[in-house]
């Protein structure tokens, strides 16, 4: 709280700001203790408080020699002798600076939520197109769609654990096999190191598992006795470019009937999710190749589309045999 005479120096002044000394402040004025930009504050709202006998309420901001800007609420009121003319002003500071980041917060994750439920439309729009043209009726397209949307959704949620920092692979393998695991037991295998996903290959990375389980499970080796899956990931790198690759395999094998091609959505969007949509998603590329005994679906894409702090990631978790990381094939 403070009091100025009307050259605005201070006469009177408790519990400064900044941690000055009140000593330091009395006697002194804004132009002689603060910088130009604080200066350019708070001049004029106390010239107009004396010019028009009104109270002011305004936010300005201060910053420090520390470099630090904070925040504060001033009240100015005219100051008046004891026959009411305007001698100075009077008033108080309110440190708001929390108040304000929390606000400023506030509004970039608003933001930061229109842009991602845009996104998400922009998905689901796609799911919704690219199922239709592969659904035989109503029933299908519902069925396949559902399931498509949950498969999203799983993402959705790992994501949403870690406030979209990123999403555990082994944790999204799970949710997304979730139901098959327990159906299935140790038919299907997973491994692979600990690795946290970016969001969009998260979310991408998810559809693609989705769609292989459920071709599994309806034409697959999951559709016969004795049949297994793989699915297994690490990192690597290329002979061609020495760059570090993410590596996602998914293998089937123990299949008694021969399968020649993509049974899925007759071919059509299922196979498109994986070998074009989903490694685009992350600047990488898909291949399926069929054997007798089952499909062998393998992704690679670079560390950095897909990992969190890829490269820091990988020297953190080098084999401690110091042997040369694996190269894809």
């Amino acid at each position: 709280m403070f009091v100025q005479d009307r050259h605005l120096r201070y006469v009177w002044v408790i519990n400064p700001p900044l941690g000055l000394e009140a000593s330091a402040i009395l006697g002194r004025t804004d132009e002689e203790l603060f910088n130009k930009s604080t200066v350019a504050q708070l001049e004029p709202i106390k010239h107009k408080v004396m010019l028009t006998g009104r109270r002011r309420r305004d936010d300005i901001f201060v910053d420090l020699p520390s470099g630090e800007r904070r925040w504060y609420t001033i009240c100015v009121d005219p100051f008046r002798s004891a026959d009411g003319k305007v001698v100075g002003v009077s008033g108080s500071w309110t440190d708001v600076t929390e108040q304000r980041r929390l606000d400023e917060r506030v509004l970039m994750l608003m933001r930061e939520v229109a842009h991602r439920s845009k996104n998400m439309l922009s998905i689901v729009q796609g799911l919704a197109n690219q199922t239709a043209k592969t659904s035989a009726n109503v029933r299908d397209f519902v069925g396949k769609f559902t399931g498509r949307l949950l498969s999203l959704g799983h993402a959705q949620d790992l994501l949403t654990a870690t406030d979209w920092k990123g999403a555990s692979i082994a944790e999204l393998v799970k949710v997304q096999l979730g139901p098959y695991l327990d159906a299935y037991g140790s038919r299907i295998h997973t491994r692979g190191r600990r690795l946290m996903l970016k969001s969009n290959a998260a979310q991408y990375l998810g559809l693609a598992l989705h769609e292989l389980v459920t071709n599994a499970v309806k034409h697959g080796t999951l559709s016969e006795p004795g049949g297994h899956v793989s699915v297994a990931w690490r990192l690597a790198t290329s002979k061609r470019d020495g760059e570090l690759y993410f590596v996602l395999v998914w293998s089937e094998r123990g299949r008694e009937k021969p399968v020649s091609d993509w049974q899925g959505d007759a071919g059509g969007f299922g196979r498109t999710m994986l070998t074009k949509i989903a490694p685009q998603a992350v600047q990488g590329e898909a291949s399926i190749r069929f054997r007798p005994e089952g499909i062998i679906y393998r992704l690679t894409a670079p560390l950095e589309e897909i990992v969190v702090n890829g490269w820091a990631y990988y020297k953190g978790t080098q084999p401690k045999s110091g042997n040369p990381p694996e190269t894809p094939g």
